[in-house]
């Protein structure tokens, strides 16, 4: 038995003098595939990474000076001004009295009386979709007026805030029936980042918003009621 153990122990010491250098090439060979795996490969990822969120964080300051140069140039009581005139024309709630104001108005200037009105106002509890369009307010308007006081009271509606459309016109026994739709749009603040890149008015914008300028803007916080004329609150 001791004899066994002898030639196995010489025989590895055979083995181990011959191959040594390879058995030392092998031993460093498995510790720099150790470190390469273990430690060089986790490192490299990482850096990459960095990298990534460096290149990230470069595009967030360069956005962030862009919109500083903006805003820069912009004058704060004109750009506030036009903001009041957008606001005007489309409101970011269900703006009755600047309806029923800007229906007065429309029928003074034209002449027609308004005998009646009806509100059809919709869910008041449940806040309108940011992505749905432009939600409206609808209203079926009673008047009695000659033929081009209609036309006149419908042009005059078309240029009067907040926006609005007319959709449907019938003639009735002694009066004309006129559904319109009055626009508004709520503000998504949720959609709205500081890292957002702001851009400048456009041109076209622009025009559109010295259009509504230009146009009658009712601001009378009371309308008076005609006799037979429904209450100004639409409940």
């Amino acid at each position: 038995m001791k004899e066994k153990t002898n030639i196995d122990v010489e025989t590895l010491r055979i083995i181990y003098s011959r191959y040594k250098k390879h058995i030392i090439y092998g031993g460093a060979i498995a510790i720099c595939l150790f470190f390469f795996i273990f430690f060089t490969i986790p490192k490299t990822l990482e850096l990459s990474e960095l990298n990534k969120e460096r290149t990230v964080e470069i595009k967030k300051l360069q956005v962030l000076n862009g919109n500083l140069f903006l805003l820069r140039t912009l004058n704060d009581n004109d750009l506030d001004q036009k903001l009041q005139t957008a606001s005007r024309a489309l409101p970011s709630s269900k703006d009755f009295e600047g309806i029923l104001n800007a229906i007065s108005l429309a029928s003074n200037k034209s002449g027609a009386s308004l005998n009646d009105y009806s509100f059809v106002v919709g869910e008041l509890s449940k806040s309108s979709d940011a992505n749905s369009g432009f939600p409206s307010v609808k209203l079926t308007l009673s008047l009695r007026a000659s033929s081009s006081q209609i036309i006149a009271f419908l042009k005059n509606l078309s240029e009067t805030v907040p926006l609005s459309e007319v959709t449907n016109i019938s003639q009735k026994k002694d009066s004309v029936a006129i559904t319109a739709l009055f626009y508004y749009k709520s503000v998504d603040t949720n959609s709205l980042s500081s890292e957002a890149r702001l851009s400048g008015i456009s041109p076209k914008h622009l025009t559109l918003i010295d259009t509504i300028s230009s146009w009658d803007t009712p601001f009378a916080s009371v309308v008076s009621t005609p006799e037979g004329t429904k209450s100004a609150s639409p409940f």
